[in-house]
C-alpha cells in the first residue's frame, strides 16, 4: 500500500472516489475510518490513536502518503509549542501542525509534561508526506477530489507554465524583494535556491511597481480566471483575508474550470490564511480559513494552497525571512532537485532547513506551514506532451515489446 486516506463515516463514500482514481494509477490505497481508529487504537486522545494507526500503515504496509480527509472536526489537530525570540517573546502552545501525522518517532512530547513540540522532543525528519482535505461536508469532499483529478488527468496544457509573483507592501519592507528572490533564484543568505525555469511565463503583481495605492483585488481575480497556474504570494492575511480578497470574495469571484482555464496552486507566507482549525491572531474562533474556501468550498479556484496556520515571519532589515527559507526550499525542489509531488516538496522544503532548526522562527515556520491537498499529486511544470504507442492489432499470449514515443 501506498496511500491512505483516514476520514470519517459519513464522508467515506465521497473519498472512495479518490481511492478508484489512485488505485487505477498505480498508487495502492486504503482508507480507514476514524470511527475505526478509535475503536481500535490507544492513546491518550485521539491525536494520538490517528497517529499510531499512522505507524502501524507505515511499518506494515509501507505507506508513503497520508492524506487527512476531513476538517479540524473530524481529524483533529495537534497543538505545537514555539517560542520567537522578539521583544518581548512570542510563543503559542497551539499552532495547528499536520507534521504529527508525519514524523512517526518518539511521542513530540516525550517528557509527558503535554507540551508538545519542545526542541529535543521532536522527529522533524518525516516518514510520509502528508496532506489535508479540510472538508466537512461531501459536496466539500467533492469539490476538493474533482478539481484535483482534473488537474491530474486532464490540464489546461498552455496553462501549465504560467506563473503570478504577488508581493505587497508589508509596511517594513517590499513583498516585490522576498517573490524576487523565488523567481529569479538565489544564493543570499547562505545557501542556494534555483528560480523559475525559462519555459515559464511569469508575471508580477508588485505593490512596489504601483505606487502609492498598490495593485487591486480585481487585477489579481483577472489573472487567476486567465489561467494563472503557480502563484506565489507574501502579503498581509488573517483567516478570512489573503492577496487583498475575502472569504465572500472567493466564493463569487472566480471562473476558472479547469477546463478553459487551469485552477491554480497558492503558496503564500501570509499569517493566519491557512488556519485550518480557524482560531485568529486574538486567540479567537472565526469561520472556515480562506484557504478552505480556495479549495473546498468552491468548485473552481485552487486544487492546493500550502500557506500558515499561524503567524508567518519576514524581517524588517533584508529578505532573510523565516517564512521565506521555506518558500525558496519548495520551488528549490520542485525547479531545482525535481520533485515533483506537491507533499513530498513540502516535506523537503522543511527538512532542508533543519540545519537552520535552533532559531525559533525556523522551527516555528517548520510545524505550521501546512498543505491543504493531495500530497501524491503531482506538479505540471511544463506543457504535457503526446504519447504514442506502436503496438500490433493483436496481442500474443506471453511477452511483448511496445514502442512509446
Amino acid at each position: 500500500c501506498d496511500y491512505v486516506i483516514i476520514t470519517n463515516e459519513a464522508l467515506l463514500p465521497s473519498f472512495d472516489t479518490l481511492a478508484e482514481f489512485k488505485t487505477r494509477r498505480g498508487v495502492k490505497t486504503r482508507m480507514k475510518t476514524v470511527e475505526e481508529i478509535y475503536a481500535e487504537y490507544t492513546g491518550d486522545d485521539e491525536q494520538e490513536k490517528i497517529r499510531n494507526f499512522i505507524i502501524d500503515a507505515y511499518v506494515d504496509w509501507g505507506i508513503d502518503y497520508v492524506l487527512l480527509g476531513g476538517d479540524e472536526e473530524i481529524i483533529p489537530h495537534r497543538g505545537f509549542y514555539c517560542v520567537v525570540n522578539t521583544s518581548p517573546p512570542t510563543v503559542d502552545y497551539d499552532i495547528a501542525a499536520d507534521i504529527y501525522y508525519a514524523g512517526l518517532d518518539g511521542s513530540w512530547n516525550d517528557d509527558g509534561d503535554g507540551i508538545w513540540g519542545e526542541p529535543g522532543e521532536t522527529d522533524l525528519l518525516m516518514e510520509v508526506s502528508v496532506g489535508r482535505a479540510a472538508v466537512a461536508t461531501s459536496t466539500e469532499a467533492s469539490n476538493f477530489i474533482s478539481k484535483m483529478i482534473l488537474y491530474q488527468d486532464s490540464p489546461v496544457e498552455d496553462d501549465c507554465v504560467e506563473a503570478l509573483m504577488v508581493g505587497e507592501d508589508l509596511y517594513w519592507n517590499w513583498g516585490k524583494f522576498y517573490k524576487e528572490e523565488i523567481r529569479q533564484g538565489s544564493s543570499n543568505y547562505g545557501y542556494t535556491t534555483v528560480g523559475f525555469p525559462t519555459q515559464f511565463n511569469v508575471a508580477t503583481l508588485y505593490d512596489y511597481d504601483n505606487q502609492p495605492s498598490g495593485w487591486s483585488p480585481s487585477e489579481l481575480i483577472s489573472l487567476l480566471n486567465d489561467g494563472m497556474h503557480l502563484v506565489n504570494h507574501l502579503g498581509h492575511s488573517s483567516v478570512t483575508y489573503a492577496m487583498k480578497i475575502y472569504n465572500s470574495d472567493v466564493l463569487t469571484s472566480f471562473t476558472n474550470d479547469g477546463v478553459n482555464t487551469s485552477y491554480f496552486i497558492i503558496y503564500s507566507q501570509g499569517c493566519y490564511c491557512n488556519s485550518f482549525d480557524n482560531r485568529t491572531s486574538s486567540g479567537g474562533y472565526t469561520s472556515d480559513a480562506i484557504s478552505e474556501h480556495f479549495t473546498c468550498k468552491i468548485d473552481n479556484g485552487a486544487v492546493a494552497f500550502l500557506g500558515n496556520t499561524r503567524y508567518g515571519w519576514g524581517t524588517s532589515g533584508g529578505t532573510d525571512g523565516g517564512s521565506q527559507h521555506f518558500d525558496r526550499e519548495f520551488f528549490d525542489a520542485l525547479f531545482g532537485e525535481e520533485i515533483y509531488k506537491i507533499g513530498t516538496a513540502e516535506k523537503d522544503s522543511k527538512e532542508d532547513n533543519i540545519g537552520f532548526i535552533s532559531d525559533g522562527v525556523i522551527r516555528w515556520c517548520y510545524y505550521e506551514h501546512t498543505l491543504l491537498g493531495d500530497p501524491e499529486m503531482d506538479i505540471w511544470t511544463d506543457i504535457p506532451e503526446s504519447l504514442y504507442v506502436a503496438h500490433p492489432s493483436v496481442v500474443p499470449i506471453g511477452t511483448s515489446n511496445f514502442t512509446v514515443t
